[in-house]
């Protein structure tokens, strides 16, 4: 049955992976059940993380995470719209990070060098990559120098900082951007990562980056993937020669963004005053009922943005989260000063007094338990 379900999947085009990967979500703890879709050879892991490796001797390992966000595992409607593929609203489409995977099955199919690592646990705190690194740090593989994470909204983005760290040199990220533009891709270097799998290699491996696949509105019933893109990637990746990429980070280096604020470089800007005061958005107030703590609360939301302007929460839940959060921080290795929490944006300050700020819906991403008023 393995071997024949594997058979199955893989004789297909990759929208047709995508589409038998994206049937059903798989939260963390039923990473297991992808097991019939995963190729013969995989080494398993305790922590459930699998690895495969084609050929010998390669600088360079793909990255993608088994499990989708949220915490209920459910049967997901297609709704397709030209190039794009959605769902029909009652649930995520799972493109985060199915459309990874659907790269690596097909590059493994048609026998593409390379090392492949399948984790688990990426939506709650890169758990099966932060296992698996710690494994790298007491037992380096001397010939890797480059993680590349299949695992990053839109189409254009080749990232090389993620949650303001430098994780990999502008000359690796802008020679990849140019071996993919060379087969009509539209890729950019891009500093604005937060955090993935390959974030975890940092201070072992030289470059580790992230690269767009093509999926968008992640974490929402919105969750669309570009199947063009996809196609298209998947076969700009099988004729790159990823050896050949030039190597430039010291992983043993530190490199923070330099601090900006609303955009702007410090003391770099300018600023006119509108003619007219600025139109109102219409804003909606909205009860909810806080289950795990008996209590009810209440939101208001931005009507054309979606983005949430305030929330009342419990004095109880809002120090569960604090240190839920804390927790996750220190997961990631985020190093801080201070931290500070309200229920809606959370402000890092770190030792050279530079201060980061984060909302509520960003938080989600990472945190899925932060977005229990939406259930």
């Amino acid at each position: 049955k393995y071997d024949f379900i594997y058979y199955l999947c893989m004789i297909m085009n990759i929208r047709d992976i995508f589409g038998e990967l994206t049937k059903e979500t798989y939260p963390h703890g039923y990473e297991s059940e992808l097991i019939k879709f995963l190729p013969k050879g995989a080494i398993r892991d305790d922590m459930g993380n699998y690895s495969l490796e084609i050929g010998s001797n390669n600088s360079y390992a793909f990255t993608s995470h088994l499990d989708t966000a949220g915490r209920d595992k459910v049967f997901v409607e297609h709704v397709f719209e030209g190039n794009l593929v959605k769902t029909s609203g009652k649930s995520i489409l799972g493109a985060d990070d199915k459309a990874g995977m659907s790269l690596m099955l097909w590059l493994i199919d048609r026998g593409f060098p390379g090392k492949y690592f399948f984790f688990v646990g990426e939506e709650v705190g890169c758990k099966g990559s932060r296992y698996f690194s710690q494994k790298h740090i007491h037992n380096r593989d001397e010939n890797l120098t480059k993680i590349i994470s299949l695992d990053r909204r839109g189409t254009s983005s080749v990232i090389t900082h993620q949650s303001r760290q430098r994780t990999a040199s502008d000359i690796f990220c802008g020679s990849l951007c140019e071996e993919l533009n060379k087969r009509g891709m539209d890729y950019k270097i891009d500093t604005n990562g937060f955090s993935t799998d390959s974030l975890q290699f940092k201070s072992i491996y030289s470059e580790c980056t992230n690269l767009s696949v093509g999926y968008q509105n992640e974490h929402t019933t919105s969750e669309y993937q570009d199947l063009f893109h996809l196609e298209r990637l998947a076969n700009a990746l099988l004729s790159i020669d990823f050896n050949l990429l030039p190597v430039d980070r010291d992983p043993k280096v530190y490199e923070y963004l330099p601090y900006t604020y609303g955009g702007y470089n410090s003391y770099n800007y300018s600023y006119s005053p509108p003619l007219l005061p600025p139109k109102q958005d219409p804003i909606e107030s909205k009860t909810f009922w806080d289950k795990d703590f008996g209590i009810g609360g209440v939101l208001t939301r931005n009507l054309n943005s979606g983005k949430l302007q305030s929330i009342q929460i419990c004095p109880g839940r809002l120090a569960h989260e604090n240190k839920l959060i804390e927790k996750f921080l220190h997961e990631i290795e985020i190093d801080y000063s201070e931290m500070k929490w309200d229920g809606l944006n959370l402000v890092l300050k770190s030792y050279d007094q530079i201060s980061e700020q984060m909302d509520r819906a960003e938080l989600g991403e990472f945190i899925p338990y932060l977005n229990f008023y939406l259930n």
